[in-house]
């Protein structure tokens, strides 16, 4: 599963001063107390020619040669890149230095990183094992091409010569940082359900798996609609039913009893749910929400919920997204947590591309064990060797690429 984090495109023209205008950035954030790690890329001049580029770790604030231009080279003449300067920029966004950021600064993120090489290697890994704010300082033409590299990623632009930007970013960080302490409710016992769209059959999922499991388990099934603002317009869209407009207060809790009555309520509780209960509450409120149904729920009950956003503040054992097949359209819900999907799940209203009986209920708790057929061991810190093993060139490939083909 990926980690809660999120992708920033700092954009600019090329030699515009986005490494001067980001440099200002990782300063302010440190003033903020955030833990900023990293690299910068800034300039070499040589008698007023664009002479190459030294490498900053943001961490250790060591600087060495990068990318230089031997003298009497011609400007079109690609640079050469130093091994020193390879090894510092490596360590910077490596997994152990980075751990402990807040912000992870990447300067910069250009053609070479787009095909594959460059720093390439080492944001991938980070948009997979960090929760910190990545932030890849990128050219404003190369900009879409980059969005689209990393299309399931949450994202975001900011322009770097826009004096705002830097305190826009900030508060980024400030809202992060709110939400972490003690952000997230931990659920093992709790399967949660959402859906990319409208009649895509998430309740008929949610029925399938309290038929199967409710037999040997007791299980408790919730609904929860959660509301933006008491206006009248309805969060599935069209037009409004006055459900969301009557909320009485931030949240309120109902009990499903009528398993004819043919709503979604009652479906799971003709499922075999032993209660099903119905959430309506405030975004504002999930988590008072959520805390004051599992107190009426009872302690220990396994749990399946339909939801997206619950899953902003409450970890579940396992959570699936069910989209359309065929549609390339996410309701925004869906979008804010489709990174946290353990599965996305896709369906017509009468069948899914998924085998429930991967799902496992033990000891309480919802899992689904990866299908993992072999591991490769890929190098460590390659020490002696001086550069990354995996990658080392066999006729046209990689190392890596070699032993997975």
């Amino acid at each position: 599963m990926l980690r809660q984090n999120e992708l920033i495109l700092w954009v600019g023209e090329k030699h515009s001063g986005k490494t001067s205008r980001v440099a200002e950035l990782a300063q302010a954030g440190r003033a903020k107390g955030f833990n900023v790690a990293g690299l910068l890329a800034p300039s070499i001049y040589d008698k007023g020619e664009l002479a190459g580029f030294d490498v900053v770790d943001l961490q250790t604030e060591d600087r060495v040669p990068l990318a230089i231009r031997r003298a009497g080279e011609s400007r079109g003449k690609p640079y050469t890149f130093t091994a020193e300067g390879l090894r510092v920029g490596r360590k910077a966004l490596s997994v152990d230095t980075t751990k402990q950021a807040e912000l992870i600064i990447v300067d910069e993120f250009g053609p070479l990183e787009i095909s594959g090489g460059g720093w390439r290697k080492e944001v991938d890994l980070l948009l997979t094992s960090s929760d910190a704010v990545i932030l890849l300082v990128v050219r404003r033409e190369l900009a879409e091409e980059v969005r689209r590299l990393y299309a399931g990623i949450r994202s975001h632009n900011f322009a770097a010569s826009e004096k705002k930007s830097v305190g826009k970013i900030i508060a980024v960080l400030e809202k992060r940082s709110r939400n972490k302490t003690g952000h997230e409710i931990q659920l093992d016992r709790m399967m949660m359900i959402g859906s990319a769209g409208a009649n895509v059959g998430k309740t008929e999922l949610a029925c399938a798996i309290i038929r199967k499991f409710g037999k040997s388990a007791s299980i408790t099934g919730i609904k929860v609609t959660t509301i933006k603002a008491k206006d009248g317009k309805c969060p599935r869209g069209g037009e409004g039913c006055g459900v969301c407009s009557s909320l009485d207060g931030d949240f309120n809790i109902s009990e499903e009893s009528n398993k004819s009555s043919g709503k979604d309520t009652a479906r799971l509780l003709a499922a075999g749910a032993r209660k099903v209960f119905w959430l309506r509450v405030m975004k504002t409120h999930l988590k008072e929400g959520i805390t004051a149904l599992l107190d009426v729920a009872g302690e220990g009950e396994v749990l399946v919920c339909e939801s997206n956003s619950l899953r902003e503040v409450v970890r579940p054992g396992l959570f699936l997204i069910l989209k359309g097949r065929g549609s390339k359209a996410w309701k925004s819900s869906a979008r804010d947590v489709k990174r946290y999907a353990d599965r996305i799940v896709v369906g017509d209203g009468r069948g899914f591309d998924f085998d429930i009986d991967r799902i496992k209920l033990v000891d309480g708790r919802w899992v689904m064990p990866e299908r993992a057929t072999a591991i490769i061991m890929a190098g460590g810190g390659s020490q002696r060797m001086g550069t990354d093993k995996s990658m080392l060139p066999i006729k046209d490939k990689s190392m890596i690429e070699t032993i997975c083909g």
